[in-house]
């Protein structure tokens, strides 16, 4: 099976076409860079099983409040890759191509610095 599909890209805060295939059945991307608080990451990943693709985001970082990471799943089968309208600013026209619609699935967050005040 083949899932080809629009997606937005935190890694590249834009829309990007991606081709999964069983050959070739996942696409990463990630980022991670200093700022004046301290450092941000960004991983995300797209994967095809059968046919439903699962979107993974990974976020990871410190800043004057300490470290933090966040983690979130997301699934949605090969048919509904293309079930809805692509985000634009309010007054601009949406892209001409439709998106998925991501179900939520698994989510997780940690608070490094409220685990070390014993929280």
């Amino acid at each position: 099976m083949t899932a080809s599909f629009f997606d937005y890209d935190p890694v590249l805060a834009g829309y990007r076409f991606l081709v999964l295939t069983e050959g070739a059945p996942a696409i990463e991307a990630g980022e991670s860079h200093e700022h004046e608080e301290g450092w941000s990451s960004t991983y995300v990943r797209w994967e095809l099983d059968g046919d439903v693709v699962t979107y993974t985001s990974h976020s990871d970082g410190r800043d004057c409040d300490g470290r933090m990471s966040t983690t979130s799943t997301y699934s949605c089968r090969v048919a509904e890759l293309a079930s809805q309208e692509a985000y634009a600013p309010e007054g601009e026209t949406p892209p001409p191509f439709r998106v998925p619609t991501w179900r939520e699935g698994r989510a997780s967050q940690r608070d490094y610095a409220a685990e070390s005040a014993g929280y």
